[in-house]
């Protein structure tokens, strides 16, 4: 493989992920946003009753926001685009850390666009006023965190909550996570897992809602409407996010699955995951 001089690498990664760069900030505008002006009143707020309603009209079609993003785009230095892209553990050490005892400098300095496992009004306030008080473009932090059946309130795992075939009850239990999770300054949710598992011995089948596509497909739509309630833009609407990397789920123990076998397995997903349930799923009769 021909390796690239740095100027031509340095030009390469100025053009590369343009579309990530722009949904990225358009998230953070939202996401972001709303947590500086609200995470610590909303904690203090008491719960409204759990809906299931989801947004009849999409926040990121708001007029004129695409085209405050790409003026954004237009005033960034390659490192503060590179630096939306960047994410560090800012408490217990899960996945790659700055190697800082904080990450305020960094943050002031625009390179870095979010943060995982930094949790708390107190501590997600002060980094996300450093952000946009003190940073050149004043772009607002995202802060993410693996809460994947819960945030204070902790439910059954996954796999158990998909055995309860009920769609909505995951729906109000994700949404009772995300009004939790909000309130400590996360608006980041490293969840739904929706890989398909075929062996139980996968030491990740906890995560997930088990081997059949159509009910992760029904089970990972509930929590993506829990997470994200009606509106992106409310001070108790956090961003799902689906996991993992394709064909991951497809392991037999502590190997992967052979390659003759994917076909069948990802189409089968991809095809249940992208169309409309036409019925609610029965429990297996015994």
């Amino acid at each position: 493989m021909k390796l690239r001089t740095s100027k031509s690498l340095t030009s390469w990664i100025g053009n590369v992920n343009v579309h990530r760069r722009r949904s990225i900030l358009l998230v953070v505008f939202l996401a972001g946003a709303a947590a500086v002006f609200s995470t610590a009143t909303f904690a203090q707020s008491p719960a409204p009753a759990v809906k299931s309603e989801v947004a009849s009209r999409n926040p990121l079609d708001a007029p004129g926001l695409e085209q405050k993003v790409n003026t954004l785009l237009q005033k960034m230095t390659l490192e503060e685009k590179i630096g939306q892209l960047v994410q560090y553990s800012a408490g217990q050490a899960t996945g790659p850390t700055s190697g800082r005892t904080d990450d305020q400098d960094m943050v002031r300095k625009g390179q870095v666009g979010s943060l995982f496992n930094a949790t708390g009004a107190k501590k997600t306030n002060a980094l996300q006023h450093i952000a946009v008080d003190n940073s050149r473009l004043h772009i607002p932090l995202i802060f993410g965190l693996d809460a994947i059946h819960g945030f204070r309130t902790t439910f059954p795992i996954n796999l158990g909550l998909a055995a309860t075939w009920e769609p909505e009850l995951v729906e109000q239990a994700s949404r009772v996570a995300a009004r939790e999770a909000s309130a400590a300054g996360v608006r980041w949710a490293f969840s739904p897992m929706v890989d398909i598992a075929r062996d139980a011995r996968w030491g990740r089948i906890s995560e997930g809602a088990g081997e059949d596509p159509y009910l992760g497909s029904l089970m990972a739509r509930a929590y993506v409407r829990g997470y994200q309630g009606e509106r992106l833009d409310a001070p108790d609407s956090i961003v799902a996010c689906a996991k993992h990397y394709v064909g991951y789920g497809g392991r037999k123990a502590a190997g992967i699955t052979t390659p003759r076998k994917f076909p069948n397995i990802l189409f089968a997903n991809f095809i249940c995951r992208h169309s409309t349930p036409r019925k609610k799923p029965e429990p297996p009769r015994s």
